[in-house]
């Protein structure tokens, strides 16, 4: 078995495209997701993340599980990203920021020379 493919013999109910896609909950203006889209995660992938798949005869299949993994991985990605900024000390994006920043830093220097 490859890696990217499904263990069926789990028990997991195998599903085609066109099921899964109406499981997927709808975004786009109350339209559901289309089997080519639940495809396209599978073959291209979405953000470096592929859907499992097992093909049964000449169809891709998957199950819920693995769409449930699939949108787990995507989600934890996105956590990790989104509180990469938290760690890194904060840049002045301006100059009138960073004037006040060296401002600020001229005066608690001097403050410390005069002993306040």
């Amino acid at each position: 078995m490859m890696k990217d493919e499904i263990d069926a013999s789990g028990g997991d109910r195998l599903l085609t495209p066109d099921q899964l896609a109406s499981l997927v909950p709808s975004r786009r203006k109350g339209r559901n997701a289309t089997a080519q889209t639940i495809r396209r995660w599978m073959f291209q992938g979405l953000r470096g993340k592929f859907l499992r798949y097992t093909r049964v005869g000449s169809i891709p299949c998957t199950s819920e599980k693995a769409l449930s993994e699939f949108f787990s991985e995507l989600t934890r990605d996105d956590e990790a990203r989104r509180f990469v900024h938290v760690d890194k000390p904060a840049n002045s994006p301006t100059q009138a920021a960073k004037a006040a920043d060296k401002r600020t830093l001229h005066f608690s220097n001097r403050a410390k020379e005069l002993g306040i």
